[in-house]
Parts: C-alpha cells; structure tokens; sequence
C-alpha cells in the first residue's frame, strides 16, 4: 500500500525540516513550497493527498491560497499549521475547509489532525477524534 501524498507550504525552511521529521514516517513528502502562489500552482501539478501549509506566508496566505483551490475546484484536504491561535483564525481556518493545528502542539497534534483530514476527502470532517485542545476543532465542534 502506497504512502498518501503531502505538500508542505511554510515560508520557513526550519519549519519544513520539522515537519518533514515528524511526518516521512507514515506519508510521502511530494514538494515543499514557501508561499502561497507556489502552492496553488504546485498543487495542481502534483496533486497531493494532503496539504499542511502555514498562514503567514508571503504573495498569498495560507486562507488566501485555500480559497484560490476551492475555487478552482480543488477538494484537497488541508491542515493548517500556525502560530495563530485565535479564536477567530481558528474558524477561518475550518471555514476555509480545513484543520486547524497550532504549531506549539505539532508533536501531539499534527497527525491526528492529518489523518482525520485524510479521512474527510476534503470534506469538512464532523469532529475530529480525540481532539481535546482548540487547535484541533473543526465547524461542527466550535458549537
């Protein structure tokens, strides 16, 4: 059984080298991108199983990006890996189609959140499982 397919966006390089630590295990790592255009296009080129991209990034941000896919007719699942915690970037995030995982918990939180996405086919999930902190709410959950 083949690994499902990430793209990483993050305009940090050190964030990419976390990241691809935490997550080469269990997933294939099929670009890594530093700004939200890139990611658009890479996207449509590669055409991952999965995208974990950063909201802070420069040309476009990550819920500027996410909305360029959506209406292209992208249904990519997407996890949205920040250090924005607030309450109303969290519910951009879910309202953009994605999961919400702040960076402080990435080493708990982010591969729940990604197999949860996963299982969503880019469908908004109705709960992630075990999600016990905020980072990991999704719309159904924010009540």
């Amino acid at each position: 059984m083949s690994k499902a397919t990430i793209l990483l966006a993050d305009d940090n390089p050190g964030v990419h080298n976390v990241v691809r630590s935490v997550l080469e295990p269990q997933f294939e790592i099929v670009g890594s991108v530093y700004d939200g255009q890139t990611l658009v296009e890479a996207t449509a080129k590669l055409r991952p199983d999965l995208i974990v991209t950063d909201l802070a990034m420069p040309v476009l941000n990550g819920l500027e990006a996410a909305e360029k896919l959506r209406k292209s007719g992208s249904i990519t699942p997407m996890v949205f890996l920040t250090v924005h915690t607030a309450p109303d970037i969290i519910k951009a995030c879910c309202d953009a189609g994605g999961v919400h995982v702040s960076k402080f918990g990435m080493a708990v939180d982010l591969l729940p959140a990604i197999h949860a996405a996963l299982r969503t086919n880019g469908n908004r999930p109705a709960q992630v499982p075990d999600a016990k902190e905020p980072s990991l709410r999704t719309p159904a959950s924010q009540g």
